[in-house]
């Protein structure tokens, strides 16, 4: 169950759109919520040598006092309105950048067992580091990261979002089933039933050329991604949880999965890594494509390796 939950904002309306997600698991689960924004200053040089304020004969230094001045009014005003709408208290925090450092460190400080965010921030002129930074935090924390779509208009923080359906794609391997307890807790805090999916490839690359898997092997393949399923299906249902899989035959995982996405899915959720060593990353680069190509809701976790 989660106990702690961390948000970042960066100013935008868009990026908070994760907030409605994090005022619903926290009414589930009375897990604290801790809303943050990272101040990054504008570093000196000739470029900045004139500022948006140049004309009010403003310094880069008072410049960046203005700014953060201006990120914590927007922090209160995010307060005051989640408390005003919700009855909710939060005390966001304001931490210094670079910013996915920040927020991996911050995560730990807070004890945070899953980040939610909007993997879309500013846009226009101004950078979107809700987008950048999203990508980069789940590559490089482990804490367990649910990315939300935004929206085209504000976000209701009276809105009561759910996920009645969970595909989980699965790879094979124990670091891609690493999401399993993320998503467990997930889904049960928010109703879902879940589907394990597990993509048998039809082909097969050698010397540079794609070959098709002889008949027998595909057919191997396939019975043994049944049973695997079968057994962590099994494993799940004693938690009381709904549990169906499904095996798909596919020359492309990424595209099996994000076309299984297009059913009645809610949300994905996927290791960010799976084999390792030697072997290709194949949960990792069917990860961000499937994140890349999917309008919906993720859950991701970069596993611990060890």
């Amino acid at each position: 169950m989660f106990r702690s939950l961390l948000v970042p904002l960066d100013g935008s309306c868009f990026g908070e759109h994760a907030l409605p997600w994090a005022l619903a698991i926290h009414r589930r689960t009375g897990a604290s919520l801790h809303p943050v924004h990272v101040h990054v200053p504008a570093p000196y040089s000739d470029m900045h040598s004139v500022t948006p304020y140049h004309y009010e004969g403003i310094t880069l230094g008072e410049y960046n006092a203005k700014t953060k001045l201006e990120e914590r009014e927007y922090l209160d005003d995010v307060s005051a309105r989640i408390a005003h709408v919700t009855g909710v208290t939060v005390s966001p925090t304001m931490i210094p950048g670079p910013l996915v450092d920040a927020l991996d460190r911050h995560a730990r400080d807070v004890a945070a067992d899953l980040i939610i965010m909007s993997t879309h921030g500013r846009t226009g002129l101004s950078r979107a580091w809700l987008g950048s930074v999203a990508d980069g935090l789940v590559r490089h924390t482990e804490t367990p990261v649910l990315l939300v779509r935004p929206g085209a208009s504000a976000a209701d923080l009276t809105a009561e979002p759910t996920a009645a359906h969970i595909l989980v794609p699965l790879d094979g391997s124990k670091p891609g089933e690493q999401i399993l307890a993320s998503a467990g807790a997930l889904g049960t805090v928010l109703g879902s039933r879940f589907t394990l999916l597990q993509v048998v490839c039809t082909h097969t690359v050698a010397g540079g050329r794609d070959y098709l898997i002889p008949s027998a092997h595909l057919e191997a393949r396939r019975a043994h991604a049944g049973e695997y399923l079968a057994g962590i299906a099994g494993r799940l249902r004693e938690r009381g949880l709904e549990v169906e899989t499904w095996v798909l035959e596919a020359r492309s995982p990424a595209r099996a999965i994000l076309q299984a996405a297009e059913g009645p899915v809610d949300l994905i959720a996927m290791a960010t890594h799976g084999h390792g060593g030697i072997t290709r990353v194949l949960l990792g680069s069917v990860t961000d494509k499937v994140l890349r190509g999917v309008a919906k809701p993720m859950l991701l976790q970069r596993p611990a390796i060890g």
